[in-house]
């Protein structure tokens, strides 16, 4: 590697002594004259150097050297601080598009730790890959393990984590497969170094301890013993795991398994992005149109999983791509079908924008109060009945002249009859139990937070984008699915809303008193919108109708804060088996041409906003 004069008249010199700017410990985005060329590289903080690296210094007394780190290599090396230059300057020679690039390379100066803290963890990780399932104790099987690993690896944000998993996989070994000088002499001051680990040098040293303090001998001698049958079955998706986490991008990923398996496995990303949401493990480059640092080229996958023609009863001939959209989430699997005349067209698996939640997410913009008022009724029974139950007297003393749907006063009755279908007349708020209370879950007067009961398949519509039908008959009144996602104040929709544009407005639901006659229980309350962009379930693909066949209620479970309430989604009127469900979004319709309503009823507005 070249160095630069120490003469100061010359192009591109600095003095030999050390610059203030290179002084802090922090890492700090530099311009480095790397093998002829003006490259954009990271200066690395001591915490972040790989122990290999910090083996490799160079020994010369009179040169000042750190560590670089280069983004788009993925490559560390120390370097003589005479060749380097502070990244907002512009050093000759250097091309004015390698400039640009090199700048928004190094935007992100965690890219340096995030890259070590992975290494560390898929070596980690590579440890359980090596023992055998019987030199794991009983409860700790291979699978649970790499999942538990797993789960953790993807969300290490410090050293300290990853210290967290190693005590995990140390203490998921079998004692007799651990050295017993080790642990005698060694293993309480490890588990006090693991627990106060704060560099990836410490971590490296940590893991390579155990990996020492494992018996080799006896686990290798397990080979030819029989693996657990579930186990077994399960080899091929840890495999898999364990590829995508050394994995830059898809090609990578498409390079590394054609290594491993030969000829690529059918439906094979979507089985990866199936494993990822199944294990919660994040993997940025599963996102569509990410682009490789690396200058990877974009390659197409199939995309077709589990492709058995529709159960027999399906109105249209079509196809299972996928059998749980929610990936076990949900009680009910939610699945993903297509049609025989869309399955040639480019699509995009329906989880690939957002995370699939089954609870609220409340955002941090609500100026909630530490504690929520909560009532506990006084049924003594696991079954509540509705004469002693609280929530029906706090419904009849708030709300005395309400009707079911048939016209009947409510008084002293549930809002659910005895098959759990709601009776209670839209409009009006809905008071169910909640854990305070003695009754369990097969309580009448708990329904919406028992979770989706009935058969849902999401599909793609002609005209209007995602939709969901019904994959059963569902009489009026059932409890079809929770309107979920980030509940936000009217401010922070606002901004989001702006930072979104116009294609993400459709997930954007404005809950305020016109929504469920709540003006005269909370007025003045500011109003609140559920933004089910990032996070959200089924109900962000159903469609918007101006004759809908769904109804909506406000539930209130854990809070009487209108806040903490939850959106439910009740049948107006019997489905049938392969219809498309649709409530109406109540948009406020904005000045101007707005956005056209696509619903096809008789009874269309024109307009959704």
């Amino acid at each position: 590697m070249e160095r630069l004069s120490s003469n100061t008249g010359r192009e591109g010199a600095l003095s030999f002594s050390e610059p203030t700017w290179l002084k802090e410990e922090e890492s700090m985005a530099l311009w480095v004259k790397w093998s002829g060329t003006w490259q954009a590289g990271i200066k690395c903080a001591r915490a972040d150097c790989p122990l290999s690296t910090l083996k490799a210094k160079p020994t010369h007394e009179m040169e000042k050297y750190f560590v670089i780190f280069f983004p788009g290599t993925k490559y560390y090396s120390w370097v003589d601080m005479l060749l380097v230059r502070p990244i907002n300057e512009f050093p000759q020679p250097i091309a004015y598009k390698t400039h640009q690039e090199g700048l928004k390379m190094v935007e992100d100066l965690t890219v340096a730790r995030r890259f070590i803290m992975k290494k560390l963890a898929v070596s980690i990780m590579d440890i359980v890959d090596q023992l055998h399932s019987n030199a794991l104790i009983e409860t700790a099987c291979g699978l649970m393990l790499w999942k538990e690993l797993a789960k953790e690896a993807s969300r290490c944000n410090a050293y300290s984590d990853l210290g967290r998993m190693l005590l995990k996989l140390q203490n998921s070994i079998a004692p007799r497969y651990i050295s017993a000088a080790w642990v005698n002499s060694s293993f309480h001051s490890w588990v006090e170094r693991c627990k106060n680990t704060n560099s990836a040098e410490s971590v490296e040293l940590l893991k390579e301890e155990l990996s020492d303090s494992i018996l080799w001998s006896y686990v290798n001698s397990l080979c030819g013993v029989p693996v657990q049958p579930k186990l077994a079955s399960a080899c091929c998706d840890i495999n898999i795991l364990s590829i995508i986490f050394s994995a830059c991008c898809k090609v990578s990923l498409q390079v590394s398994l054609e290594e491993k398996y030969g000829i690529l496995p059918e439906s094979l990303c979507l089985k990866v992005e199936k494993l990822c949401s199944e294990y919660e493990v994040l993997v940025n480059w599963l996102q569509d149109g990410f682009i490789c640092p690396k200058g990877c080229k974009v390659y197409e996958l199939d995309r077709i999983i589990n492709s058995d023609p529709l159960r027999s009863g399906s109105l249209q001939k079509g196809r299972v791509l996928c059998d749980d959209i929610s990936f076990g989430l949900e009680s009910i699997p939610v699945i993903w079908v297509e049609y025989f005349e869309t399955l040639n067209s480019q699509f995009q698996p329906p989880w690939g924008s957002f995370t699939y939640v089954t609870k609220p997410r409340l955002d941090q913009s609500l100026s909630l109060r530490s504690e929520s008022l909560q009532l506990r009724c006084n049924c003594s029974f696991s079954t509540c009945c509705p004469e002693t139950c609280n929530h029906v007297y706090l419904f009849d003393t708030d709300f005395g002249d309400a009707k079911d749907v048939f016209g009947k006063p409510m008084r002293q009755r549930f809002p659910y009859d005895e098959n759990g279908r709601i009776i209670l007349e839209e409009g009006y708020l809905v008071y169910e139990c909640n854990h305070m209370c003695r009754c369990n879950k097969t309580c009448p007067n708990k329904i919406l937070q028992n979770g989706i009961r009935v058969k849902l398949e999401v599909f793609k519509t002609e005209k209007k984008g995602w939709g969901v039908r019904a994959g059963e008959a569902i009489l009026r009144g059932t409890f079809i699915c929770e309107l979920i996602g980030e509940v936000l104040d009217e401010r922070e929709a606002r901004d989001r809303r702006k930072r979104y544009g116009k294609e993400h407005c459709s997930y954007f639901y404005d809950i305020d008193a016109r929504f469920n006659d709540m003006g005269r229980m909370f007025e003045g309350e500011s109003n609140y919108v559920i933004d089910a962009t990032r996070y959200g379930n089924v109900s962000r693909f159903i469609n918007s109708s101006c004759s809908p066949n769904l109804m909506s209620y406000q539930v209130l479970v854990e809070s009487m804060d209108c806040k903490r309430s939850h959106i439910g989604l009740y049948a107006s009127q019997d489905i049938a088996l392969g219809e498309e469900l649709t409530f109406d979004y109540r948009y406020k319709l904005v000045p101007g041409e707005g956005a056209p309503c696509l619903c096809g009823s008789s009874k269309c507005r024109g307009r959704l906003y």
